[in-house]
């Protein structure tokens, strides 16, 4: 039940942070040439979830969140999607979002950060979760660029949207297993909530 809601809410958030210019610019656009990306190996297999601007998915409703999700198809029951969010312990300014080039970060709170990744293979199986770990030589996330885009409102909240390079390794758990996500490499939409 849960999961039709948040699919429900996530349909009405693309159709509401969609505009016009991005769906035509991007939605004819073969995989090798949508701009967005999420690249890792997962339990030996490599995934690779490419998508354009139009179908971004934005983490809007979390003052305290910097976040995105790289997904194919939007609302799809097949098709494996990966969440980046950086939690902050306050809400973040235009300012610290922009200083986290080129920082390293441990998968556990540390300077009042701390990186969530959330892989679904699809919509019927297993939620897997960042496991917090400041094993950083091990289990990292690193910001290699964060760029402004542009301001945008969602259903949720006026957002600003960040185009943010990153790399990394990260153990992940479900339930009473643990895995390690590999050679992460993405490319994604991130989103902020601008302040009131």
């Amino acid at each position: 039940m849960n999961k039709r809601i948040i699919l429900l809410l996530g349909g009405a958030l693309l159709i509401f942070s969609c505009n016009k210019e991005d769906k035509h610019k991007n939605e004819d656009q073969p995989a090798n040439l949508r701009p967005y990306y999420a690249n890792f190996n997962f339990g030996n297999k490599d995934y690779k979830i490419s998508y354009p601007e139009a179908t971004a998915q934005y983490i809007s409703s979390l003052e305290h969140s910097v976040g995105g999700i790289a997904v194919v198809r939007p609302l799809s029951t097949v098709d494996p999607s990966l969440e980046v969010t950086l939690r902050f312990d306050h809400h973040p300014t235009h300012e610290e979002v922009l200083s986290l080039t080129g920082k390293t970060l441990p998968t556990a709170l540390k300077d009042g950060i701390t990186p969530r990744i959330y892989f679904e293979e699809n919509y019927d199986l297993p939620r897997w979760n960042t496991y917090d770990t400041m094993d950083v030589a091990a289990y990292y996330i690193k910001i290699e660029s964060v760029k402004w885009i542009k301001a945008d409102t969602t259903i949720f909240n006026p957002v600003d949207v960040y185009e943010v390079k990153g790399s990394g390794r990260i153990l992940l758990e479900e339930d009473t297993q643990s895995s390690t996500l590999n050679d992460l490499q993405f490319n994604m939409l991130l989103t902020r909530v601008r302040e009131s």
